[in-house]
């Protein structure tokens, strides 16, 4: 009797990597097997090193596939895909590692993006009632605050559409290290806390303003 050995590959949420990662990648799979190439959307490349000739500050699609043991990585704008042809105890601990570093590197608060479409719905369907209950009632507080969530909106959806029409997986064509400021190093997360911050302060006053107005 001899035991299947089976395939096994998951969907990993979107990353932000740098040159660095997908030299720990590249490390991590050398591991196991000096037979490691990079594909990426144009060009099949030798060395992570090469990446840096493409002449782009960013890609958003890379292929590192390793040969015996096979281990695919696939990064793609909307998510990470991570594969190995056999499932054996080698090749898990090599998948792990891979893992462990790509789940490092997530994009957080992709749900922003993922569900804008959602979000937006919402928020823009309370301000219009908001302000349809204003311009009934001459209320100017209700207006004001119809207005001011639909320009919420607003702006959250261009933000949303810029995001997903570049791409929101990324890998930086430079290393960590070269980051140029602390803006540039932290872009997302303050433009996504500002956003978060801006829609839980909306909310509860929307949800007060409603109160305020039931007999």
């Amino acid at each position: 009797m001899k035991k299947l050995v089976r395939s096994h590959g998951e969907k990993l949420r979107p990353v932000k990597l740098f040159l660095d990662d997908v030299q720990k990648i590249v490390d991590i799979l050398r591991e196991a097997t000096d037979k490691i190439e990079l594909k990426t959307d144009e060009y099949e490349l030798q060395d992570v090193k090469e990446l840096t000739g493409l002449g782009q500050q960013y890609i958003n699609e890379l292929e590192i596939i390793a040969h015996e043991p096979h281990v695919y990585v696939e990064l793609k704008p909307f998510w990470v895909w991570l594969y190995i042809a056999e499932d054996t105890l080698a090749s898990r601990g090599i998948f792990e590692k891979v893992k462990s570093l790509l789940h490092s590197r997530r994009r957080k608060f992709f749900w922003l993006i993922r569900y804008f479409i959602l979000i937006s719905f919402i928020t823009g369907l309370l301000g219009g009632f908001l302000f349809a209950s204003g311009i009934g009632k001459a209320n100017w507080t209700l207006i004001i605050a119809g207005i001011a969530s639909l320009c919420v909106v607003i702006a959250y959806t261009r933000w949303a559409n810029e995001v997903e029409r570049s791409k929101y997986s990324i890998i930086v064509l430079r290393r960590a290290i070269e980051e140029e400021s602390f803006w540039r190093r932290n872009a997302d997360k303050i433009v996504v806390g500002a956003i978060c911050a801006l829609f839980g302060g909306l909310i509860t006053w929307l949800i007060q303003t409603l109160l305020r107005q039931i007999p």
